[in-house]
Protein backbone atom coordinates (compact mmCIF):
# COMPACT_ATOMS: atom_id res chain seq x y z
CA UNK A 1 0.00 0.00 0.00
CA UNK A 2 1.86 3.18 -1.11
CA UNK A 3 0.65 6.64 1.08
CA UNK A 4 0.44 10.20 -0.69
CA UNK A 5 -0.09 12.78 1.86
CA UNK A 6 -0.92 16.37 0.34
CA UNK A 7 -1.74 19.52 2.42
CA UNK A 8 -5.32 18.90 2.72
CA UNK A 9 -5.46 15.24 2.59
CA UNK A 10 -3.71 11.68 2.98
CA UNK A 11 -4.03 9.46 0.02
CA UNK A 12 -4.05 5.58 0.87
CA UNK A 13 -3.52 3.17 -2.82
CA UNK A 14 -4.68 0.20 -2.29
CA UNK A 15 -4.60 -1.05 -5.79
CA UNK A 16 -8.21 -0.65 -6.84
CA UNK A 17 -8.62 2.93 -5.84
CA UNK A 18 -7.13 5.47 -3.27
CA UNK A 19 -8.61 5.90 -0.54
CA UNK A 20 -8.88 9.73 1.02
CA UNK A 21 -8.75 10.87 4.45
CA UNK A 22 -9.01 14.69 4.57
CA UNK A 23 -7.01 16.28 7.26
CA UNK A 24 -8.87 19.32 7.36
CA UNK A 25 -12.64 20.66 6.53
CA UNK A 26 -11.34 21.85 2.77
CA UNK A 27 -13.00 19.58 1.30
CA UNK A 28 -16.67 20.23 2.47
CA UNK A 29 -18.47 23.27 2.53
CA UNK A 30 -22.44 24.43 2.53
CA UNK A 31 -24.42 23.51 -0.24
CA UNK A 32 -24.92 26.74 -2.80
CA UNK A 33 -28.49 28.12 -2.35
CA UNK A 34 -29.28 27.53 -5.92
CA UNK A 35 -28.74 24.16 -5.65
CA UNK A 36 -30.46 24.16 -2.13
CA UNK A 37 -33.66 25.11 -4.35
CA UNK A 38 -33.40 22.83 -7.04
CA UNK A 39 -32.78 20.03 -4.34
CA UNK A 40 -36.44 21.29 -2.50
CA UNK A 41 -38.26 21.83 -5.66
CA UNK A 42 -37.58 17.91 -6.70
CA UNK A 43 -39.64 17.03 -3.82
CA UNK A 44 -37.57 17.58 -0.59
CA UNK A 45 -39.51 18.77 2.02
CA UNK A 46 -37.97 17.12 5.46
CA UNK A 47 -37.12 20.80 7.39
CA UNK A 48 -33.77 21.25 9.20
CA UNK A 49 -31.44 19.66 6.94
CA UNK A 50 -27.85 20.56 6.77
CA UNK A 51 -27.04 20.34 2.72
CA UNK A 52 -23.19 19.90 1.85
CA UNK A 53 -21.10 19.85 -1.08
CA UNK A 54 -18.15 17.53 -0.86
CA UNK A 55 -15.06 17.86 -3.18
CA UNK A 56 -15.06 14.11 -3.00
CA UNK A 57 -17.04 10.85 -3.77
CA UNK A 58 -17.85 8.88 -1.26
CA UNK A 59 -17.82 4.78 -0.19
CA UNK A 60 -21.14 3.77 1.13
CA UNK A 61 -20.40 2.74 4.73
CA UNK A 62 -22.04 -0.99 4.55
CA UNK A 63 -19.16 -1.17 1.56
CA UNK A 64 -15.96 -2.76 1.83
CA UNK A 65 -13.67 0.22 0.85
CA UNK A 66 -11.80 -1.64 -1.65
CA UNK A 67 -14.71 -2.76 -4.14
CA UNK A 68 -17.59 -0.39 -3.42
CA UNK A 69 -18.67 1.83 -5.35
CA UNK A 70 -18.39 5.84 -4.64
CA UNK A 71 -21.87 7.67 -4.52
CA UNK A 72 -22.15 11.07 -5.54
CA UNK A 73 -24.97 11.71 -2.83
CA UNK A 74 -25.59 10.48 0.90
CA UNK A 75 -28.34 11.18 3.74
CA UNK A 76 -28.53 10.16 6.94
CA UNK A 77 -28.42 11.51 10.81
CA UNK A 78 -24.97 12.57 12.38
CA UNK A 79 -25.17 12.28 15.66
CA UNK A 80 -23.61 14.11 18.42
CA UNK A 81 -24.17 11.65 21.40
CA UNK A 82 -21.81 14.18 23.92
CA UNK A 83 -24.70 16.85 23.13
CA UNK A 84 -27.53 14.61 23.26
CA UNK A 85 -28.28 16.13 19.71
CA UNK A 86 -28.54 14.54 15.77
CA UNK A 87 -28.13 16.36 12.76
CA UNK A 88 -30.14 15.34 9.57
CA UNK A 89 -27.67 15.83 6.77
CA UNK A 90 -27.49 15.78 2.74
CA UNK A 91 -24.57 15.34 1.28
CA UNK A 92 -23.24 15.80 -2.67
CA UNK A 93 -20.34 15.58 -4.47
CA UNK A 94 -19.36 18.76 -6.33
CA UNK A 95 -20.86 18.02 -9.82
CA UNK A 96 -23.63 16.40 -8.77
CA UNK A 97 -26.27 18.76 -10.32
CA UNK A 98 -24.69 18.64 -13.50
CA UNK A 99 -24.67 14.96 -14.00
CA UNK A 100 -28.62 14.28 -13.18
CA UNK A 101 -31.61 15.37 -14.84
CA UNK A 102 -34.96 16.59 -13.44
CA UNK A 103 -36.73 12.77 -13.21
CA UNK A 104 -33.59 11.29 -11.59
CA UNK A 105 -33.16 14.19 -9.68
CA UNK A 106 -36.45 13.61 -7.98
CA UNK A 107 -36.06 9.79 -7.55
CA UNK A 108 -33.15 10.47 -5.88
CA UNK A 109 -34.59 13.01 -3.51
CA UNK A 110 -36.91 10.23 -2.62
CA UNK A 111 -35.04 8.02 -2.30
CA UNK A 112 -32.44 9.95 0.07
CA UNK A 113 -35.71 11.43 2.02
CA UNK A 114 -36.18 7.54 2.88
CA UNK A 115 -32.83 7.17 4.61
CA UNK A 116 -33.43 10.43 6.64
CA UNK A 117 -36.91 9.27 7.88
CA UNK A 118 -35.99 6.19 8.58
CA UNK A 119 -32.84 7.52 10.50
CA UNK A 120 -34.95 9.69 12.92
CA UNK A 121 -37.69 6.93 13.42
CA UNK A 122 -34.94 4.67 14.49
CA UNK A 123 -33.74 7.06 16.83
CA UNK A 124 -37.04 8.28 18.19
CA UNK A 125 -39.02 5.21 18.28
CA UNK A 126 -36.88 2.48 17.74
CA UNK A 127 -37.95 1.31 14.39
CA UNK A 128 -35.68 -1.61 12.32
CA UNK A 129 -33.00 0.25 10.34
CA UNK A 130 -33.48 0.11 6.54
CA UNK A 131 -30.76 -1.80 4.85
CA UNK A 132 -30.02 -0.10 1.49
CA UNK A 133 -31.92 -3.22 -0.25
CA UNK A 134 -34.71 -2.43 1.31
CA UNK A 135 -34.73 0.95 0.57
CA UNK A 136 -33.84 0.30 -2.96
CA UNK A 137 -36.61 -2.54 -3.02
CA UNK A 138 -39.37 0.67 -1.84
CA UNK A 139 -37.63 2.87 -4.52
CA UNK A 140 -38.59 0.30 -7.13
CA UNK A 141 -41.95 0.04 -6.27
CA UNK A 142 -42.49 4.05 -5.65
CA UNK A 143 -41.23 4.42 -9.08
CA UNK A 144 -42.95 2.32 -11.10
CA UNK A 145 -46.26 3.83 -9.39
CA UNK A 146 -45.51 7.28 -9.84
CA UNK A 147 -42.93 7.53 -12.88
CA UNK A 148 -43.81 4.39 -14.53
CA UNK A 149 -41.39 2.44 -17.27
CA UNK A 150 -39.69 5.39 -18.21
CA UNK A 151 -39.12 6.52 -14.54
CA UNK A 152 -38.01 2.93 -13.54
CA UNK A 153 -35.35 2.93 -17.11
CA UNK A 154 -34.39 6.37 -16.46
CA UNK A 155 -32.70 5.52 -12.52
CA UNK A 156 -31.24 1.96 -14.10
CA UNK A 157 -29.54 3.96 -16.52
CA UNK A 158 -28.46 6.20 -13.75
CA UNK A 159 -27.45 3.63 -11.55
CA UNK A 160 -25.24 1.43 -13.94
CA UNK A 161 -23.65 4.57 -15.48
CA UNK A 162 -22.90 6.07 -12.33
CA UNK A 163 -21.56 1.83 -11.04
CA UNK A 164 -19.54 2.53 -14.75
CA UNK A 165 -18.08 6.09 -14.11
CA UNK A 166 -16.98 5.86 -10.39
CA UNK A 167 -16.11 1.98 -10.37
CA UNK A 168 -12.43 2.31 -9.14
CA UNK A 169 -12.75 6.31 -8.16
CA UNK A 170 -10.84 7.90 -5.41
CA UNK A 171 -12.93 8.19 -2.58
CA UNK A 172 -13.49 8.80 0.96
CA UNK A 173 -15.07 5.99 3.05
CA UNK A 174 -18.29 7.39 4.18
CA UNK A 175 -18.07 6.42 7.72
CA UNK A 176 -15.04 9.01 7.82
CA UNK A 177 -17.10 11.88 6.01
CA UNK A 178 -19.67 11.49 8.70
CA UNK A 179 -17.39 11.82 11.46
CA UNK A 180 -15.54 14.92 10.08
CA UNK A 181 -19.18 16.41 9.04
CA UNK A 182 -20.10 16.09 13.00
CA UNK A 183 -16.83 17.58 13.85
CA UNK A 184 -17.88 21.09 11.38
CA UNK A 185 -21.62 20.44 12.82
CA UNK A 186 -20.48 20.85 16.31
CA UNK A 187 -18.71 23.93 16.17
Amino acid sequence: MRTIKRKHEVLFDIGTRRLIYPLDTNFINDLDSTLVRKWMEAGWDIENVVMLELKHLTIPGNQPPQIGTPSELFAGLIYAWSKQLYFKVVAFTKGFFDNTNDLVLKINTWHEKQHVINAEEHIVNGVKVLTEEDIVKKEVEYVLKTFGKEGFEARRNDVFSDEKRFKNSDAIPRHLGFVVAEGVLRK
